[in-house]
């Protein structure tokens, strides 16, 4: 391979260099200089672009050809030889166009392995303050000794530079050393310019002299045909790369309008009010004021919410008042208004924000029990009543003012019991006092902080106890596990934040309707749960289940790669193994008989029926489904008891009936129980889970019209049933209609590796005609 090696201008790469005034004063002459054990070559590799690619601060590529004292010549100056080809491909650039650069540098004080540090600059930047923590005291006062000797003994003025990293050379020109504390010697340094605003406090270098200019050249490399060997095997993966999930999923493309546009003015304010946050959102419970006061006064940050929420209403009373002008330019006024209370929301503090957006007895009383809240008026006689006074004369006397009240008289680390008692009992000094009671609120802020560092190594795995929310993923990282983020990035702010729909609704999950027609790739739901009436923000889902991981966290890394460890996991993530279930390596052996290995629980929505439970319906069809006959001819469904009745008594319950006709399905246990017979060691009933399951289409009327089935029903397993209507009417009568009803039942047997057998299927009918059944199962 033929490289093309050019020597370029090496200004070009230089950071600071003297000005031409400066230059054109400084005598011009040739100085020898020599190798010595300081000496050391500093090598930056650049692209065309001026790119550093590469850098080295003590280059061994070099080769020495005269070291300035062969021959008896002490004044023959040093000579190396530098090869930037061989350097190149040393480093695998053997391809393309790159610059070589080189510094001939000699160290003064400190090193690229010993270094300093700036610990003052002078307001004008020209002088910088010198310190160390890796170099000794007495390597400091020898180097710069040494150094400042050897200048003063030049015969030409020796400048220097500070070298901070990088190809960064700074021009200095006097140094000395600071040693008033001889236990921290400092060192003074006078720059050629003003300090470049990229280094500051803190930046780290150490002091150079050059032994000679420095040197650029460009390396072109000719191109040549690139063989590719397809016999070359492909790397494993690399599993210490960061995966995309483990920081966040794309979001969708949403502009900024469809981020905060919504139809509450609340819900905006509120989401305003989150971002202003700087601050982790750590767990504080605010119905104990010793939770989150101790310099501040608890009566006046209530006093402070009852004034911000008294301007609230003042703005949004002429808001409403304004509105109702007709014709009246008056929308520049409004938006005015409408600011206010957006900047007095948006700057709440986190007390404020509790007691204005929660709901509970510690907090501003609401006139609706769901999100968003609506406030009672600071004037209403409930917010009156909930306020309260301390004035024993006031007829609201009491409430929390006066709960703040007290625990402020309790609380001698109240700053304002600071100031003399003589200065707090006269009333021109409110002024200074409303300023102490304002600093100790801000140290409040601080103190909640420090008091819940030790809440860090708390695994509550509730939400709002222990660990803060916001901080217990990085908790979890730091033990070394990897997360992986969710889907719920992907959805808009005020759902994941707030746990309402842009429109207000309770019910934000994606791709759920509750109305008909079910629109393409959507799921109807039209009963929900109690659960779902409450909000929660999806962010919060998030991180609940990031805490309970943090809270099983000993016990998933000592059972980590076991089957307990895995399901362990899976139940953090709220999955039951009825759904997700774990297969050791292998899976089942290779015995058939008394499969057990086989089995696994299956998830179902049974509905239990113990004591006086059963299930009422209709005899008619959804009128949702919009069908052309709305009777059906036949109802099925499964059920399990759940063991044998207890002091071998009669049983009977009833397993489903209609709502408006006395017909009925029940169960009768009418067996021995476990044993057949009163003596110690006799043998089982064979029939002692057998039952009787029987239908009375009208048990009021005939109730010894009936079709019953005798199957051991009590054996503990699942069993269906079946009821199938058919009407027909008899000719020849007139009036007259006969109603057939087979009943079905059917169970599955445990069979070996198969495990879907069909165990007893047994089926039997009645037949009722018009004169015996009076009523009309159309009607049912």
């Amino acid at each position: 391979m033929v490289a093309e090696i050019t020597q370029i201008d090496a200004e070009i790469f230089t950071s600071q260099n003297y000005e031409v005034q400066d230059i054109n004063l400084i005598p011009t002459f040739e100085v020898n200089t020599f190798l010595t054990s300081s000496s050391y070559i500093e090598l930056f590799i650049y692209d065309n672009n001026q790119n550093i690619l590469y850098s080295e601060y003590n280059l061994s590529k070099y080769k020495i050809l005269n070291n300035g004292q062969s021959a008896g010549n002490n004044n023959q100056a040093s000579q190396i030889e530098i090869n930037p080809e061989a350097i190149l491909l040393n480093y695998n650039y053997s391809q393309g166009e790159y610059i070589t650069y080189f510094n001939f540098l000699n160290k003064k004080v400190g090193s690229y392995l010993q270094q300093l540090y700036i610990s003052e600059i002078s307001s004008n930047r020209t002088e910088i303050r010198l310190d160390s923590i890796s170099l000794t005291t007495i390597d400091i006062i020898e180097q710069v000794t040494e150094f400042i000797q050897e200048r003063e003994n030049s015969s030409y003025f020796l400048d220097f530079y500070l070298n901070f990293k990088e190809n960064q050379l700074i021009i200095a020109n006097n140094i000395q050393l600071d040693n008033q504390d001889p236990t921290n010697p400092t060192i003074l340094i006078k720059l050629y310019e003003p300090l470049p605003i990229e280094f500051d406090i803190n930046s780290t270098l150490w002091v150079v002299t050059t032994f000679d200019e420095p040197l650029a050249y460009k390396v072109s490399y000719e191109n040549e045909p690139i063989v590719i060997n397809d016999t070359t095997t492909i790397n494993g993966p690399n599993f210490n790369l960061n995966i995309k999930n483990q920081i966040n999923n794309s979001t969708l493309e949403l502009s900024y309008i469809d981020l905060i546009t919504t139809s509450l003015t609340s819900s905006q304010n509120q989401l305003n009010s989150l971002f202003e946050e700087k601050e982790i959102d750590i767990n504080i419970d605010y119905s104990n004021f010793l939770n989150f006061i101790h310099f501040s006064s608890a009566k006046t940050r209530l006093e402070n919410f009852y004034y911000k929420l008294g301007l609230i209403e003042q703005y949004s009373s002429l808001i409403l008042s304004l509105n109702n002008i007709a014709n009246s330019p008056i929308s520049g006024s409004v938006a005015v208004y409408e600011s206010n209370i957006n900047n007095i929301i948006t700057n709440f503090d986190n007390y404020e924000y509790y007691l204005y957006y929660n709901s509970g007895s510690y907090a501003w009383p609401k006139s609706n029990t769901e999100p968003p809240y609506q406030l009672y008026s600071i004037t209403d006689p409930i917010a009156l009543t909930w306020f309260g006074s301390d004035n024993i004369n006031s007829p609201y006397y009491g409430g929390l003012i006066l709960s703040a009240s007290l625990f402020d008289n309790n609380n001698k680390d109240n700053l304002l019991y600071t100031i003399p008692e003589y200065l707090r009992d006269d009333p021109a000094n409110q002024p200074y006092e409303l300023f102490i009671e304002m600093i100790g609120q801000f140290y409040d802020n601080i103190w909640v902080y420090y008091k819940d560092v030790t809440e860090k190594y708390n695994a509550d795995n509730r939400l709002d106890y222990g660990v803060s929310k916001d901080i217990v993923a990085d908790a979890i990282r730091e033990f070394g596990i990897k997360l992986y983020q969710n889907n719920f990035s992907n959805e808009d702010l005020y759902t994941a934040f707030l746990g309402l729909t842009p429109e207000g609704g309770l019910f934000p999950f994606p791709n759920i309707t509750g109305s008909l027609p079910t629109p393409s790739g959507f799921e109807y739901i039209d009963t929900l749960i109690s659960a779902s009436n409450d909000y929660m923000p999806l962010d919060d889902v998030n991180k609940s289940l990031y805490k309970r991981i943090y809270h099983n966290l000993p016990y998933l890394l000592k059972s980590k790669g076991t089957l307990p460890g895995l399901r362990a996991l899976i139940t953090s993530y709220g999955i039951p193994d009825t759904i997700l279930r774990i297969n050791e390596y292998g899976g089942k052996d290779k015995i058939n008989s008394n499969d057990w290995d086989y089995w696994q629980n299956i998830f179902n929505y049974a509905f239990t029926t113990p004591s006086n439970n059963f299930i009422s319906t209709d005899w008619q069809i959804n009128p949702a489904w919009n069908t052309l006959n709305g009777v059906p001819d036949s109802v099925s469904f499964r059920f399990k008891t759940a063991g044998l009745p207890q002091n071998n008594i009669l049983y009977s319950q009833s397993l489903w009936n209609l709502d408006n006709v006395t017909s009925h399905l029940l169960l009768k246990y009418t067996g021995s129980g476990y044993t057949s017979a009163s003596y110690s060691g006799s043998s089982i009933d064979p029939y002692y889970q057998y039952a009787h399951l029987e239908y009375y289409p009208n048990y009021s009327i005939s109730p010894l019209i009936s079709a019953s089935i005798y199957l051991p029903f009590f054996d503990g397993g699942w069993w269906s049933v079946m009821l199938q209507r058919n009407k027909y009417i008899l000719y020849g009568a007139e009036n007259t209609e006969n109603v057939t009803y087979t009943l079905y039942v059917a169970n599955k047997l445990y069979d070996s590796e198969e495990g879907n057998t069909i165990g007893f299927k047994e089926s039997t009918e009645i037949e009722i005609d018009g004169t015996v059944n009076s009523y009309n199962i159309n009607n049912a």
